[in-house]
Order: structure tokens, then sequence, then C-alpha cells
């Protein structure tokens, strides 16, 4: 199955571990600028290899390019992996969409939050850092307790100023109150 339903007029082929999907450039040009880029030099003759995104995420990413309806099930499901790999090839639209189900649905803990935190800032998943952020503010001494934490900060300093600003902003509105 390929999301775009046009094979005769598609101009740009991809596959997916053997399975062929098909599109056509100008839709993938004016939505998905990266994706169009590494497209140069693909056609209907000389396929793109796709072999880092399942069949069915990929699928649901050229739904999205051609208009189509992520539907709620495939958001629970799959939105992790939607987000990566729509960051990926720059779908931002779909990124966009698939940041909001993530933050909504991602669960911190004292041990993943600092990982996840710097995942978000690497790949500029804004509300899934600003999740982890009031994570770290409502539990900041618990953060910074966990050895590991500084550990994962110390590769990046900006990010560990943020990161004990955060705890510690939270600790003086509670002295406060």
């Amino acid at each position: 199955m390929d999301a775009s339903g046009d094979q005769e007029t598609a101009d740009v082929v991809f596959d997916l571990q053997g399975e062929i999907m098909v599109a056509h450039k100008c839709i993938i040009k004016s939505n998905a600028k990266d994706i169009y880029v590494m497209c140069e030099g693909y056609n209907n003759e000389s396929p793109m290899p796709i072999t880092d995104v399942d069949k069915d995420i990929f699928n649901i990413m050229l739904t999205s390019l051609y208009g189509g309806e992520v539907f709620p099930e495939e958001w629970k499901k799959h939105s992790e992996a939607i987000l990566k790999a729509a960051n990926n090839y720059g779908f931002d639209t779909l990124k966009s969409e698939a940041e909001v189900w993530c933050a909504k649905s991602v669960e911190f803990t004292v041990d993943n939050v600092i990982g996840k935190f710097m995942e978000a800032d690497g790949n500029d998943y804004t509300l899934i850092k600003a999740a982890a952020k009031k994570f770290i503010m409502e539990h900041g001494k618990e953060v910074v307790a966990w050895s590991k934490s500084l550990e994962l900060l110390r590769e990046s300093l900006p990010l560990m100023r943020e990161v004990m600003a955060a705890a510690f902003d939270n600790n003086k509105k509670r002295k406060r109150a």
C-alpha cells in the first residue's frame, strides 16, 4: 500500500526493505524539505532506500504529507516513532503534531528525565523539553541527588545550568509559599 495512491504520476519511489511506496516530489518539496533534498537523484527507476523507518510509520508520514488524517489510535501507538522519523526527514508539521502527542504521554522518572531533557534539547522538541523542566522543578532535589544526572549533564554546561536553574528556582518558590 502507498499513501499517495497514484503510481502513474508519482516521480519518486521509496524502497522500505522491499515494500515500495511512491510520492510526488512537488508535494514533498512543499511539505518536507529535508527528504526532498535527499530524493535528488532518485526517480521511478531508482528507488530511494529508507532503512531507518518502519514501513507503517513511513506510510503514516506520507499519508500526512498528502493531507490525510493520523488517527488517535495511531498517535497513541506510534507517536514517539513518528516524532523521530518526522524530525529526521524534515516533516515539520507532522513533527509538531507528534510532539504534542509525545508531550502528553511521556513518563518522566528521576533516572530518565535528564536523558529525555537532553534528547529534547538536541532535537528541538520544545514541548517535551518544557515538560521535562517542569518535572525537574517538581522533583529538583531527587534529580540532583541522582548521581548520574550530573554525569549526563557534564556533556553540556549550558544544559546543566538550565536544569540547575529550574531545580533551584522551584526550591525558592516553595520556600516563599
